[in-house]
């Protein structure tokens, strides 16, 4: 992927985000995290789930949503990364590799997402929490992965006071990807997921594709021309 096609893949992110009109389920990485220094965008296109808490029947829509972020690599085989989903989601995000790299029967990989909506709410402000652990194998330029998550949210405001007396439970999600890797460390990753329990025992699937475009770290060789 040389730079002409990823600036046309952001391009063309942007221009959904535009175009589009809400917490994340998706993960779209695998266990491996990213090395020291290394960092990449990650536009994605999430299959979102609206639903009314006050409806018997639990009415629900599917969006396609588009997203993107920025993910750098740390020591110790740390990544962190922040993540925004159109039109008013921020996620945080923290993972370790937890096996080394001379372990190559799999990999595992924990993860820590903080969200929040950044537009105002009346009477206070929704947060939200998902943590879990990834397993993946590479073969070649493959990645299979699988994950278990689970989302609890964190402070109400006095409309999602309602929502929480409605039976708003603590989902667990089940996620299974295929992650390709180009030969530029590029990552196109489709990822579907479940979700048990949302809201009044309501669950439902969730299918959406994510791309790790890597920045160029520049040489010092480099920057001196």
């Amino acid at each position: 992927m040389d730079l002409k096609q990823r600036s046309l893949i952001i391009f063309l992110l942007f221009v959904l985000l535009l175009l589009s009109g809400c917490a994340a389920t998706s993960n779209y990485y695998t266990a491996k995290t990213l090395k020291p220094k290394q960092k990449v965008i990650t536009p994605s296109w999430n299959n979102m789930v609206n639903f009314n808490p006050n409806s018997h029947d639990n009415h629900w829509t599917l969006g396609l949503i588009p997203g993107c972020g920025i993910f750098t690599g740390l020591p110790w085989r740390f990544e962190t990364g922040v993540n925004y989903i159109f039109p008013s989601i921020l996620d945080f995000i923290g993972r370790w590799q937890i096996n080394p790299e001379s372990f190559t029967l799999f990999d595992a990989c924990t993860n820590f997402h903080f969200g929040t909506l950044i537009v105002p709410v009346s009477d206070g402000a929704i947060t939200w929490t998902k943590y879990g652990i990834i397993l993946s194998k590479q073969f070649n330029r493959y990645q299979p992965f699988f994950s278990i998550s689970k989302f609890t949210v964190g402070f109400f405001s006095q409309e999602t006071l309602e929502l929480k007396n409605s039976e708003l439970n603590s989902p667990t999600i089940l996620s299974f990807g295929y992650a390709y890797l180009d030969r530029h460390n590029g990552q196109i990753t489709p990822e579907i997921g479940y979700v048990f329990d949302y809201h009044e025992n309501l669950n439902f699937w969730t299918f959406g594709v994510g791309i790790r475009v890597p920045l160029k770290h520049k040489t010092r060789s480099e920057n001196n021309d």
